[in-house]
């Protein structure tokens, strides 16, 4: 299982906590691309600032697909999902999994 990280504001980062598996929604597209849309989510066994979220958002290509991309800003990340078929998908996937209620409090 992946652990949480945690980024500070002066950009120093570190593992903060082991996870859990959380909600997973797959989701089949046919267009110019052929694949499936996976979202995933891994939540912290502890709480407070050890406590958190993971999302892992993936392509499964069977054809002409493009992949998530991420890219650290200075104040977060940005998600870049390429290609119609495949950001529909994986935004329809999102939604799924967020539906499912990640963290149960």
């Amino acid at each position: 299982m992946p652990k949480i990280i945690g980024r500070n504001c002066d950009n120093t980062e570190g593992e903060r906590a082991g996870t859990v598996p959380g909600p997973q929604t797959s989701i089949e597209y046919i267009s110019g691309a052929v694949g499936t849309a996976i979202v995933q989510t891994f939540t912290s066994v502890d709480d407070a600032n050890s406590g958190g979220v993971i999302f892992r958002f993936e392509i499964d290509d069977q054809g002409s697909s493009f992949i998530p991309f991420a890219r650290n800003t200075e104040k977060g990340v940005e998600l870049h999902f390429a290609g119609e078929a495949e950001a529909e998908s994986l935004i329809n996937a999102l939604k799924g999994v967020l539906a499912a209620g990640i963290l149960k409090r």
